[in-house]
């Protein structure tokens, strides 16, 4: 990925969660974060990664929205990964692969099954 195209997308990813805000759309504040999180993961800002994945996990569970909090807990994942933090990788999909089971959340369910294979 070209530098260019994180900075593109933190900002219009910046700009959809201030409007979420000013909207109080809770769902989509909690998917922009969560997209702004994979943002930093991809751009090795990973404090900041954390930082966003950790308030998008509170609001997806907080509001129910399962599936995307799945996706989340992937993100997270991810995240732990680039971390080094092997055992907090497992714990993530621990959680998110089963949900991706049982919802037929075929893309996310190889995506997730195909991060548990980097760690064997």
């Amino acid at each position: 990925m070209s530098a260019e195209k994180p900075v593109e997308a933190e900002a219009a990813a910046q700009c959809a969660l201030i409007l979420a805000r000013e909207l109080n759309l809770q769902f989509d504040i909690g998917r922009t974060l969560c997209v702004l999180g994979d943002i930093a993961v991809e751009s090795q800002q990973l404090a900041q990664a954390g930082a966003y994945l950790e308030q998008a996990l509170s609001i997806l569970h907080n509001i129910g929205g399962e599936f995307a909090w799945a996706q989340a807990q992937y993100s997270l994942a991810r995240l732990r990964m680039a971390e080094g933090q092997y055992a907090a990788v497992a714990q993530a999909l621990d959680v998110c692969i089963p949900i991706f089971e049982r919802l037929d959340a075929v893309i996310d369910l190889v995506a997730a099954r195909a991060l548990r294979e980097e760690l064997t």
